[in-house]
């Protein structure tokens, strides 16, 4: 069983990584940015009530408490630097990552910084990823474009979070602690 869902997060990765290099016979001038509308919901505050909460108490929380299309897996380690590759390892302290099979953009990330500076280049990178997921699922899900203009990205401290799912409202409530 473990070992079908490693097989299922591999072939994800490579297929993710194959649209996002091939852009999925995606023409020049074609702006999917401006078909997502927003790229994604960013939220910074002081001090999210999340803070008292682990990562993956966060992380759980979103994953149990909304209801996804897909079905999502723990992210191994080992694809870390080809989901995300705007956010430099070095600047991760901890993280809790769970990824879709590849047929929906839903996702769970909750970082921890290494320091502030740390924390702006997450945010900066997972707002990267949601740019080439919306331009990878354009032409593969274009279903999934309004989905990934409703991400969740919420800064609180050394700590960012990002939900792409169904229900941003209840996303950003778990994170926030409401």
């Amino acid at each position: 069983m473990k070992l079908n869902r490693t097989a299922a997060l591999l072939l994800t990765g490579t297929l993710i990584s194959s649209a996002l290099i091939g852009g999925c016979g995606q023409k020049k001038g074609d702006n999917a940015d401006a078909k997502a509308g927003s790229a994604a919901t960013v939220s910074t505050s002081g001090s999210a009530a999340s803070e008292s909460l682990s990562l993956k108490d966060i992380a759980d929380k979103l994953y149990k408490e909304i209801k996804y299309d897909d079905e999502l897996s723990p992210m191994d380690d080992g694809l870390f630097e080809s989901m995300y590759p705007e956010i430099p390892a070095d600047a991760v302290k901890d993280k809790v990552i769970y990824l879709s099979t590849g047929a929906t953009a839903e996702e769970i990330a909750c970082f921890e910084a290494n320091d502030d500076a740390g924390a702006d280049t997450i945010e900066k990178g997972l707002n990267a990823r949601v740019e080439a997921q919306t331009k990878s699922f354009t032409d593969y899900v274009p279903a999934e474009v309004d989905r990934l203009g409703k991400a969740v990205i919420v800064k609180s401290g050394n700590r960012v979070y990002f939900s792409v799912s169904g229900d941003p409202d209840k996303a950003k409530s778990i994170i926030e602690g409401k």
